[in-house]
């Protein structure tokens, strides 16, 4: 059961850290539009 959750935990953090990597190096309409 823990192996679950730190799968979700790993998962969530990789899914933030790319949509924050990709606003910051992007700042185009693009970027807003796939927010």
């Amino acid at each position: 059961m823990t192996f679950v959750f730190i799968g979700i935990g790993a998962v969530s953090f990789i899914a933030i850290a790319a949509r924050f990597a990709a606003r910051a190096t992007s700042k185009e309409p693009a970027a807003s539009r796939v927010k």
